[in-house]
């Protein structure tokens, strides 16, 4: 497995364009995905829709939830500061 590592720092280390704006979403996409997985799970679980349709709505939701927090909360000044912790 080290050869893994040796390729990745050979091929991968090094400045991108989207790297900055990767840096100050990972940290934020994180916290909301966590909330919005259980406030989804919460609300599915009464209609018993089957694992696998539940779980793509999950998934889903998630999906939405983070893209719109750091959408919204990247262009308002006031809540900037959430994003670029």
């Amino acid at each position: 497995m080290w050869w893994l590592l040796a390729l990745a720092e050979r091929y991968l280390n090094k400045p991108h364009r989207y790297l900055n704006v990767a840096n100050r979403t990972v940290f934020p996409i994180y916290l909301v995905h966590q909330s919005a997985i259980i406030i989804a799970a919460l609300y599915l679980t009464p209609f018993q829709l089957g694992g696998a349709l539940e779980a793509a709505l999950v998934l889903l939701f998630t999906l939405v939830a983070s893209v719109v927090f750091v959408g919204v909360f990247w262009y308002l000044p006031w809540c900037a500061a959430l994003v670029n912790l």
